[in-house]
């Protein structure tokens, strides 16, 4: 079904997300829509060969007052307050711009979860436009697409029966276990794009400053000196610990880095209230504590204090590979990173302290999830065409969405 006249924005939030909607695009494209890209970067801008079809984030007199408090951006201090709210009413009444002069039919945004998601979510609801909010679905090849939010904040989270209403016949094929099993030992891809766009961010960061354009992140001197003086303290800290043999009956409890979002958004728990209550819960069972720092965790003081925890109420502390102490452990403790997730597929009992999109999951929701809800698309695969035959599954997922 061609979809003329039919118009699609995408909020590309930053330059390595572009290669990823520019694929997208194409599918769109091949359907019939009229496709628009919208972003505060201008290394994005010039990267769009087509100019009728990209809009930069412009300044505005308008100062809207939300309430910005649940803001990742505002939490992670990327955005004070008042910042928040003018570049919430920037990307609001630019979208605004661009709606009068196309009418927008869908918006997509990646992830959704700062400022220009809490802009772009309002604007989409008091206009009536369909709204798809992506992310990772950290499972090889594919994404995961919502028309709420992610994770504990998706539609999918407040209506997640509709899985096993769904796909009440769905099963773990124990050949994709196997094959997804060997992945999880080869390095995230993740790791290949860190700091390979550090030029185009300098690029934008300068372009935003001189001529003063809104930009996700606030230029605050004071706090570009204090990241740099905690980056040298990290950089200089050696915090050396003793690995300890695995004991043979053991509760294993893999941490999140202390500054993941999904700690601040999702949970109330820290890294160290989780490892009080795992304590509590591998006593109660007989069994000994297994906990796995973050591999990404930089900040000293946390790492020092769970060093100094596991002196004073005793539990190891273990660097070997996550699917291995997944495999062995008797029960699974997780915050709700997704661990959990990968522990419920191989059959692990497990505990989820916060708020996670599969805490309920039993062996059906978790087929359902993975083979029928996510959609087949490889982030980070720069040369996988995305064509109709996807568009057409996200689009089914939205639209579905919206009429249950």
């Amino acid at each position: 079904m061609r979809n003329i006249n039919k118009n699609v924005l995408f909020f590309v939030d930053c330059f390595e997300r572009l290669s990823f909607f520019k694929r997208l695009s194409f599918g769109f494209r091949q359907k019939g829509f009229n496709v628009v890209f919208l972003t505060d970067s201008l290394s994005t801008y010039l990267n769009v060969k087509d100019r009728e079809s990209v809009y930069l984030v412009r300044n505005t007199n308008k100062n809207d007052i939300t309430d910005l408090s649940e803001s990742l951006d505002v939490i992670n201090n990327n955005q004070s307050i008042p910042y928040a709210n003018k570049y919430y009413s920037c990307v609001y009444n630019t979208l605004d711009k661009i709606n009068k002069k196309i009418k927008i039919d869908y918006i997509f945004v990646w992830n959704g979860s700062g400022t220009s998601g809490c802009a772009i979510k309002d604007f989409a609801t008091n206009k009536t436009i369909k709204t798809a909010f992506m992310e990772l679905s950290n499972f090889p090849g594919k994404i995961f697409v919502d028309i709420d939010g992610v994770n504990a904040r998706s539609w999918l989270y407040k209506n997640i029966k509709i899985l096993q209403k769904k796909y009440p016949n769905s099963k773990l094929d124990p050949a994709w276990v196997d094959w997804w099993y060997n992945a999880k030992l080869l390095p995230l891809p993740q790791k290949e794009i860190i700091n390979r766009y550090n030029n185009e961010y300098i690029v934008d960061r300068i372009f935003s400053a001189v001529f003063q354009m809104p930009f996700c992140n606030e230029l605050k001197i004071k706090n570009y000196l204090f990241k740099k003086k905690k980056l040298r303290k990290i950089s200089s800290f050696n915090c050396e610990f003793k690995y300890s043999e695995t004991p043979e009956c053991y509760v294993f409890l893999p941490l999140q880095v202390s500054s993941d979002s999904q700690l601040k958004l999702n949970s109330e728990y820290d890294n160290v209230q989780c490892i009080l209550k795992a304590k509590d819960i591998s006593e109660s069972r007989g069994a000994d504590l297994v906990v796995k720092l973050h591999p990404a965790e930089k900040d000293q003081k946390e790492i020092e204090k769970i060093k100094i925890l596991s002196k004073d109420i005793g539990f190891y502390i273990s660097n070997k590979p996550t699917m291995e102490l997944l495999s062995d452990g008797e029960l699974i403790c997780v915050n709700n990173s997704t661990v959990g997730l990968e522990a419920k597929i191989l059959g692990k009992e497990t505990m989820v302290f916060g708020k996670a999109l599969y805490s309920v999951f039993d062996e059906q929701m978790t087929a359902a999830y993975l083979n029928q809800w996510l959609i087949n698309i490889d982030y980070f695969d720069v040369n996988e065409i995305i064509d109709e035959s996807k568009v057409d599954r996200i689009l089914e997922i939205i639209e579905y969405c919206y009429v249950n």
